[in-house]
């Protein structure tokens, strides 16, 4: 079944924001943590599962993640954009940051980047629409505490 392969589904920009609520004509960003991103990045027969497709095309993010932009049927447009599910790297390099603060002048830039780009996310807002393993909450507060550390102390 497909939804097994989803780890955690997020909510996050600006239809995601709580302090002030986006436009009418603001896109659905979809944030969706998977062990296997090429599952769904190479076969979009999925979408047609949520509604009528008008037009649907691949892109990168600014952080090179994996995305479709896809307009659906009435003008809604909807970002679903794939992250490989937060790897057990990650939470041990997050882990190291928090108990070990030396460390981060070691932290290599793209790493330094890749968590600056998430606590930029996080902070514009984000939902957690899905979260299987209970580490969404654990996760995002690590990230903006180890993006702090980062940017506050180089």
């Amino acid at each position: 079944m497909m939804s097994d392969r989803l780890a955690r589904i997020d909510g996050i920009g600006s239809r995601a924001r709580l302090d002030h609520l986006a436009d009418e004509w603001a896109d659905l960003d979809i944030m969706l943590f998977t062990k296997n991103p090429k599952f769904y990045l190479s076969q979009p027969e999925w979408l047609a599962m949520i509604g009528n497709v008008w037009a649907q095309t691949r892109h990168r993010t600014a952080g090179n993640d994996a995305e479709w932009l896809v307009t659906f049927e009435g003008g809604f447009d909807v970002d679903f954009i794939f992250s490989a599910y937060p790897k057990f790297q990650w939470q041990v390099l997050l882990w190291l940051i928090e108990h070990f603060p030396r460390l981060r002048r070691f932290i290599p830039k793209q790493i330094t980047r890749y968590l600056q780009m998430g606590a930029q996310t996080l902070g514009r807002g984000v939902r957690v629409l899905i979260d299987k393993d209970n580490l969404a909450t654990r996760m995002q507060r690590r990230i903006l505490r180890c993006s702090l550390l980062v940017l506050l102390h180089p």
